[in-house]
């Protein structure tokens, strides 16, 4: 909780929630759910083919026993 993480990966799609700033990412170890805000997108355009890497804050979720990324920062590393 409240532990800041940089990961390196792709975003692989919405995490199919009510919320439209959570997506899916995925690396090499697993995926997990991002929230990423419009403000951390800046205008940069994503596929799941574009490897960005995401500097967050790890959030556990007790209510629904889950654990996601709070996304402070979000940069393209290589686009197809």
């Amino acid at each position: 909780e409240d532990t800041y993480v940089t990961l390196e990966g792709y975003i692989i799609g919405s995490a199919n929630s009510n919320d439209p700033e959570e997506y899916m990412f995925q690396d090499a170890s697993g995926s997990i759910k991002v929230e990423i805000s419009a403000s951390k997108w800046r205008g940069q355009k994503v596929t799941p083919k574009t490897k960005i890497r995401i500097v967050g804050e790890v959030d556990h979720n007790i209510l629904k026993n889950s654990t996601e990324i709070e996304v402070k920062q979000l940069d393209i590393i290589s686009a197809p």
